[in-house]
């Protein structure tokens, strides 16, 4: 069963990979906005994604989140055991 933290990692994930590029980013007010998820959680939640190398992101006023090259290779479980740390049985 996977937490809810992982739920809106895997949303987050989706939406950003659907809607955003290096020169097209969004914001995580943005994405709490369309996803429903309290914003101060969502925040936490992409700022472990980005220190994973699972999704990008760039300060500042014209900033956001995106999904790099390398991103692109990760999987469904890179994301899940970002959020909850766990072990591949």
């Amino acid at each position: 069963m996977l937490s809810k933290a992982s739920k809106y990692a895997i949303r987050a994930v989706l939406l950003i990979a659907n809607s955003a590029c290096k020169n097209n980013k969004v914001g995580s007010k943005k994405l709490a906005t369309e996803l429903n998820i309290p914003a101060p959680f969502l925040a936490k939640t992409l700022q472990e994604l980005t220190k994973s190398n699972i999704i990008s992101s760039v300060k500042g006023p014209h900033g956001g989140f995106y999904l790099s090259k390398e991103s692109e290779n990760k999987t469904l479980f890179n994301i899940i055991d970002c959020v909850d740390d766990i072990e591949k049985i």
